[in-house]
């Protein structure tokens, strides 16, 4: 198990400045070393491209490979993919390459989410054009139900302007958010915009958000220390419901089949 104290301290130091009921509740949130060791890894690089992803993968899976046991194999393939953002076939692919002892591909192993961007995209495209399906749709979309820090941003900056496009940084956002956003509401859509098309599009990205904020949330608690970060507790108890609620629609998957 490891524990990470706060501001360097080793345990006697902290003991003495804290007391040991102190030290008692930080034991209790340690974490196994495994487990420990894969989320510092994968926190090393850049998740928000494929080549961050893939290099990621490639770092970890020599973790996972170490493991004599196949269910802790099996379910830290599980961690690593929901961490990298990437299929857990992808995952067990790369690990069963290195394990039978041929080269681990993992640029080719890697497939990114990307069926759950194209939904996201497709529902900013709506929404950057089309004012009447923005006033209908962006009460119903929270940030949970996009993936990428990028499309969130977007789905803010379209609420800071009230569904408008066009204008200048001083009604909002950055200069690098703006031309996305302008950018975007230019790109072709993937369909036709014929009426129920957005409604379509929304009930796609339905099965999106319990994944899209375990994702979510996992890269910022990451980014999180546990101990000084006072958003941590409120955070971590977000991502065990949305967990659960992955976990119950993975069961009612498989009870259906």
């Amino acid at each position: 198990m490891v524990l990470i104290l706060p501001e360097g301290l080793d345990p006697a130091d902290f003991v003495d400045a804290r007391g040991g009921d102190a030290l008692r509740e930080l034991a209790a949130a340690a974490v196994p070393l495994v487990e420990y060791m894969v989320r510092r890894t994968v926190g090393r690089h850049d998740l928000s491209t494929i080549e961050g992803q893939s290099a990621a993968v490639a770092a970890a899976v020599p973790l996972l490979e170490r493991l004599g046991d196949p269910v802790r194999q099996s379910e830290y393939a599980h961690l690593l993919a929901e961490l990298a953002g990437v299929s857990e076939g992808s995952v067990v692919l790369a690990l069963e390459q290195k394990l039978s002892g041929r080269p681990v591909e993992v640029q080719q192993a890697v497939k990114r989410a990307s069926a759950q961007e194209k939904v996201e995209r497709e529902m900013l495209r709506i929404l950057a054009r089309d004012a009447e399906a923005f006033r209908q749709i962006s009460p119903r979309l929270s940030d949970e139900h996009f993936r990428t820090t990028r499309h969130r941003e977007l789905l803010q900056l379209l609420r800071d302007r009230d569904g408008h496009v066009g204008g200048s940084t001083a009604e909002g956002g950055d200069d690098e958010v703006v031309e996305a956003l302008t950018a975007l509401a230019l790109e072709p859509l993937d369909g036709d915009l014929l009426p129920g098309y957005a409604e379509e599009v929304l009930g796609e990205a339905a099965g999106v958000p319990p994944s899209a904020a375990s994702a979510a949330l996992r890269q910022e608690l990451q980014k999180m220390n546990p101990v000084t970060d006072p958003r941590y507790d409120e955070m971590f108890q977000r991502l065990i419901a949305a967990d659960g609620e992955l976990r119950r629609l993975r069961e009612r998957s498989h009870d259906a089949a």
